[in-house]
């Protein structure tokens, strides 16, 4: 079974980039020195965590905060091979390695089949993937539970910590894997044209109550496909779906929304919710470099103006993660042009933005902190912490100097706390 590993990488980094007029090393190394000194003074963040709230670590897909603080992280890997192979990290919470799990704070594993999606929750690995059935036109989403040790969890699935569901259509694709505020595992891809949920219980069943067999299809378009998946406190699932308009040459995309008893409907064009205000009821979608909230009643709602930001005006700027905290204000991350830098060069922000979208002032002068790595930097996915802190994984990109030109290094990844 061939399948694609779906990362959180389609950044500009990911993209390659000729370099041919770089600054003079020296210049570009007081350059780099003053922006990192800029982030270290910043009183956001916890310098508790890694002497001064940030920890190098090797690069990694997903991130996850156990209930003790400390920090799982999870590398999918695809060899030339096929046969996959998960790497896991764990770090304490002042930033170090937990030598103490697996071998010095690394443990592999080696799911039975290739993975394309993924989630951490409650210590569990949920690892999952599409392949197609033994009879025509059929697929299969497999969905395997590990323990923290890396061993597969008996008490999901049929006793093996496995768990299927099956759907109509060739060529299947697991595109997300959530956990539902109930305890449910949410899993949406596509089979053929459709986009395809399954939903399955805590123990690996499948939830007869979505769509009475815990499995339902949408279709999509002849030349369509799904993406992002995400669900709403309520249970609602929502995916990102489009296709392909061969008269106009576009990818129109919208919003399918398949409510917790199986029923859909079309919710917004763009972008799946991000993130939940209000008990649930505001909904928040990042739209190009744009924020968008939504009413309980789908309209978008008018007293939310984040333009503090300046998204869609600002040019350059770019959102990648938004999170809600529990007071309703909300953190948003992303990349800027560095200033005074070269051409596309980008360091990371990240945002603190009041209910109505205000920038936030006692965050951060401004209501923003920038912070730089290496020559870019980027902020990316985040989490609260049990104790009320965050943790934001960011990315950076090094350059070493040869004879003739500036060539990048391998990216690597780093943790924050605030």
């Amino acid at each position: 079974m061939r399948a694609r590993i779906i990362r959180d990488d389609s950044l500009p980094f990911n993209k390659k980039r000729r370099l041919s007029s770089l600054v003079p090393a020296a210049a570009r190394r007081v350059l780099l020195e003053r922006l990192e000194a800029r982030q270290l003074l910043s009183a956001a963040l916890d310098t508790s965590f890694g002497g001064n709230g940030m920890v190098d670590t090797p690069r990694y897909d997903m991130f996850n905060v156990q209930p003790d603080n400390k920090i799982l992280l999870a590398l999918m890997d695809l060899p030339a091979s096929e046969s996959s192979n998960v790497t896991l990290y764990r770090y304490n919470n002042d930033g170090t390695p937990d030598t103490s799990y697996g071998s010095g704070g690394t443990l592999s594993i080696h799911p039975a089949f290739v993975p394309q999606a993924r989630w951490l929750s409650g210590g569990k690995l949920y690892v999952a993937a599409a392949h197609a059935a033994t009879t025509a036109d059929s697929a299969v989403f497999d969905l395997a539970r590990y323990n923290a040790d890396g061993s597969l969890d008996s008490t999901f699935g049929g006793g093996d910590g496995i768990a299927s569901a099956s759907f109509t259509g060739i060529n299947p694709a697991v595109h997300g894997i959530v956990t539902a505020s109930d305890g449910d595992l949410v899993v949406g891809g596509q089979a053929g044209t459709d986009a395809a949920v399954a939903r399955f219980n805590s123990d690996g069943s499948l939830d007869t109550t979505f769509g009475g067999d815990g499995t339902v299809q949408r279709f999509i378009h002849a030349n369509g496909g799904s993406s992002t998946l995400t669900v709403a406190p309520n249970g609602d699932a929502y995916i990102s779906v489009g296709y392909y308009d061969e008269v106009h040459g576009t990818w129109p995309s919208t919003v399918y929304r398949f409510h917790r008893d199986g029923s859909s409907d079309n919710f917004a064009p763009g972008f799946v919710p991000e993130t939940f205000q209000a008990g649930g009821t505001k909904k928040i979608i990042p739209d190009g470099n744009n924020l968008i909230r939504y009413n309980a009643d789908d309209s978008q709602d008018a007293t939310f103006n984040p333009n503090g930001l300046g998204f869609g005006t600002f040019g350059d700027n770019r959102l990648l993660r938004v999170l809600a905290l529990p007071d309703d204000s909300i953190l948003v991350s992303g990349t800027v042009p560095v200033e005074g830098g070269t051409p596309g060069q980008f360091q990371g922000f990240l945002a603190k933005l009041q209910p109505n979208g205000d920038l936030d002032t006692s965050f951060a002068p401004g209501g923003i902190v920038k912070f730089l790595k290496g020559y870019q930097t980027w902020g990316n996915d985040m989490q609260t912490t049990p104790d009320g802190k965050v943790v934001m994984h960011a990315g950076f990109q090094q350059f070493h100097h040869s004879s003739r030109r500036f060539r990048p290094r391998r990216r690597r990844d780093c943790l924050s706390r605030l």
